[in-house]
């Protein structure tokens, strides 16, 4: 308990000078992952051949906090988005090695983006890197109702994100962002118990801006 004081205390006057900003933020996403192909195998054949095709670019918008503190600065966004991507299936006849026509599905994911970041300034340009959090809010499953994949929905995935941002005096700024999830497509979707090891990750680079007040 003493060390909690004391440490308390350190940091009550770097807390007590910082400067808090609350606004809006908004961005434009888009997809930078590439597309990746499993054939599921059962019984020493192949039962499907799964294909991620790509996902679609999107939009974020929602609420920003940061504290500064002389040429640091720490900084949260919650945000809504919506991610919708495409799955090609391609089922094979029994006895065969060649899969007959396949079926598109486009799923699509709303939530809750959450970024996190820490950061330096210097001047107006600004350098940040942190972890982000994806809560989702709703998902279809439409490869799982055609097929015999499951969907094995994910309430909270992660991952991480690089930002470089420009300040236009006190109250807005322009930023670039990278984001890598640490998750794969294959991730969610799982044939005859084992994973279908998709090892593509839905990434994006993002342009946008925030209003502090």
């Amino acid at each position: 308990m003493k060390n909690i004081f004391i440490t308390l205390a350190i940091l009550f006057p770097i807390f007590a000078q910082a400067q808090f900003q609350f606004g809006v933020t908004s961005s434009y996403n888009v997809a930078v992952s590439s597309s990746a192909e499993y054939l599921a195998p059962l019984n020493r054949q192949y039962a499907y051949k799964i294909r991620f095709e790509g996902h679609s670019n999107t939009r974020t918008v929602g609420v920003a906090a940061r504290a500064t503190f002389n040429n640091i600065f720490a900084a949260v966004e919650v945000t809504y988005r919506e991610t919708k991507y495409q799955m090609l299936v391609e089922d094979f006849v029994e006895g065969t090695i060649m899969p007959r026509g396949g079926s598109r599905f486009t799923e699509t994911t709303s939530g809750y983006h959450i970024p996190v970041s820490a950061g330096f300034k210097f001047n107006s340009l600004t350098v940040a890197l942190g972890p982000y959090f994806n809560y989702a809010l709703d998902s279809d499953a439409p490869v799982a109702e055609g097929t015999d994949i499951r969907d094995m929905e994910r309430k909270l995935s992660t991952g991480f994100h690089f930002d470089l941002g420009y300040n236009i005096g006190k109250h807005f700024t322009l930023f670039a962002r990278y984001e890598k999830a640490f998750a794969d497509v294959g991730n969610l979707h799982y044939f005859n118990g084992k994973r279908t090891k998709l090892e593509s990750s839905m990434n994006y680079l993002s342009i946008g801006g925030s209003i502090y007040l």
